[in-house]
């Protein structure tokens, strides 16, 4: 299979003053072993702070995906929220993310899909000996 590198879908952006509930979907590829990082940014718009609630619901291999456990958004600013997709081998995962404004009750529920592919190549080892000859070499694997 031909190596591939991380790629994520675009940018996301909500602003606090004009959400709405709704899902959202969000898909990410990344090799095994590599980490694949995807801002989702909040806007708020008002005069207060405020702090997001989060609510996480993993599915079938849902712990490839993580977050902060808090998250905050200051008046009158944007903030991004980082959803981290580290996939430990070839697989499909899925998991929830909602994100609530605690004030106005309004939350948005992100529906992640990622995929693990192949490892990539990371190094290459050339050996040279002669027919016959034992040649003993020691690396490590990642």
């Amino acid at each position: 299979m031909e190596s591939s590198s991380p790629r994520q879908t675009t940018d996301r952006f909500v602003s606090v003053t004009e959400w709405v509930s709704r899902r959202v979907p969000i898909s990410m590829e990344c090799p095994v072993g590599g980490i694949l990082e995807e801002p989702i940014q909040i806007i708020n718009n008002t005069d207060r702070d405020i702090i997001m609630k989060l609510a996480w619901v993993y599915g079938e291999n849902g712990s490839c995906f993580s977050g902060p456990k808090d998250f905050a958004v200051k008046r009158n600013s944007k903030n991004n929220y980082i959803v981290t997709f580290h996939p430990r081998w070839i697989l499909k995962a899925e998991a929830k993310l909602t994100i609530t404004n605690p004030y106005t009750k309004e939350a948005i529920e992100y529906e992640l899909k990622g995929t693990g592919l192949e490892p990539q190549l990371e190094d290459v080892f050339k050996l040279e000996c002669k027919a016959g000859w034992t040649k003993v070499f020691n690396f490590d694997v990642k």
